[in-house]
Parts: C-alpha cells; sequence; structure tokens
C-alpha cells in the first residue's frame, strides 16, 4: 500500500488508493518508500505516523466512475493504453475476454449498472489494491515479517478540519487534484442488497475508522 515519507518534517503518511493517493504523488515535499524502509522508520521513536481514510461507500462510487465510466471514455484511452488490471479483474464476471476488441469491452464496461458492479465485488475485492479494505494498511508483510503500523492521527478525507490540518501542520497541497471523478454525473444507486454487500466486506472499515453505516432496509 502507499506510504509517503516528508524527510523535513519527519513523518510518514499512508494512505490508499481512492483515498488522496494521486495527490500525495504530486507533492514536491513527499516521497514514496517501500515496506523494508517503512519497517525501518517503526522503529525510529522521531518518526511519526499519519494515516488517511475515506468513508468505504464513496471510495467505491469513486472506484466505479473512475475505471468503469471515466477511463473507458477518456478520448487517451484507447487499444494503444490497454487495460488496468483493477479493470480486468472484472472481465470474467462480465463474460469478457482481453482478446475481445476494445470497443467490444469499453462498451460493456461502461454500460454495467453500479448494482452490478458492487454484486461482483465478493469475487474481486481482495485481488486489487484500490479494492481491498483500508485497515489492511495498518499490517504490513515483509518477507517473513509481518508488522503493524500505529497511528498517531487518522485523518478523514471528508472532514473539512482534518484537511485543514493536513495543509497546515504536515504541509500537503491539498488543492492539487489529480484522478478526480466529480465530473462524471453518473447517479449511483444504493439498492439493499449492494448495501448489504458493502457492509459485509468493509466492516472492519466502518468499524475501526467509525464511518457510520447505511441500513439496508
Amino acid at each position: 500500500m502507499p506510504n509517503f515519507y516528508n524527510r523535513e518534517r519527519k513523518y510518514v503518511l499512508s494512505t490508499n488508493y481512492k483515498v488522496m493517493y494521486s495527490t500525495l504523488t504530486h507533492q514536491e515535499n513527499l516521497s514514496s518508500i517501500n515496506k523494508k524502509k517503512l519497517l525501518l522508520f517503526k522503529y525510529c521513536f522521531w518518526i511519526r505516523f499519519y494515516l488517511l481514510v475515506r468513508d468505504p461507500y464513496t471510495r467505491l462510487e469513486s472506484f466505479y466512475k473512475d475505471k468503469f465510466i471515466n477511463h473507458p471514455l477518456s478520448e487517451e484511452y484507447d487499444e494503444n493504453y490497454g487495460w488496468q488490471h483493477s479493470q480486468r479483474i472484472f472481465f470474467p464476471y462480465l463474460d469478457l475476454k482481453e482478446t475481445d476488441s476494445f470497443d467490444h469491452i469499453k462498451n460493456t464496461l461502461i454500460s454495467t449498472k453500479f448494482s452490478d458492479f458492487i454484486t461482483m465485488l465478493p469475487n474481486v475485492f481482495l485481488k486489487d489494491r484500490h479494492l481491498v479494505p483500508q485497515n489492511h494498511i495498518s499490517r504490513v508483510r515483509y518477507r517473513a515479517l509481518t508488522f503493524h503500523i500505529q497511528y498517531r492521527k487518522i485523518l478523514k478525507v471528508e472532514d473539512k478540519d482534518a484537511i485543514s490540518w493536513l495543509n497546515k501542520y504536515l504541509g500537503v497541497n491539498t488543492k492539487v487534484r489529480y484522478n478526480t471523478t466529480e465530473h462524471v454525473n453518473d447517479e449511483i444507486v444504493w439498492d439493499s442488497r449492494s448495501v448489504e454487500i458493502v457492509n459485509q466486506l468493509y466492516y472492519e472499515d466502518f468499524r475501526e475508522y467509525k464511518y457510520t453505516m447505511k441500513s439496508p432496509a
């Protein structure tokens, strides 16, 4: 999972894909670090650890708009670009093959309903880092070791005060925005079955980060 280090302020900021990841990759004062360095930093008492989290429902909405609508419809997205792993994992459940024509795959993706996307999730949510539950980031596997990260502060991206604190005290320019899906106007409808599936798959995220679960009724 993505972890970023600020050398000047001596902190590590961890996140997940679809949780301000693109914003962090474009910060001049942050550098991406691997698991080995993360393990070394864990035992440095002067290094502080912070975590960014996002409501599981809106994270999935963003993923759907990005991978099923935005990317396939982008002018830069063509047969030479290739399909991403986060899209290909759905192919078997959409009766698609990688050898199918670009237009066929594109049309299938953009015609997939949000509820159908959610129905496929139990089969794939652990196969791609865009979909893995966010709480997995605190348990890091490096070779034969598994270690836990204790975060000094957990910051919710929906919390304006948290974002202001991120900007003021960690020096992150939150106005830098890349790969957003706000312009995708497809209406998202959460039916009872979709809510039930997501509540079950991401229960630990709701519980650990204190997000309110929708009622499937």
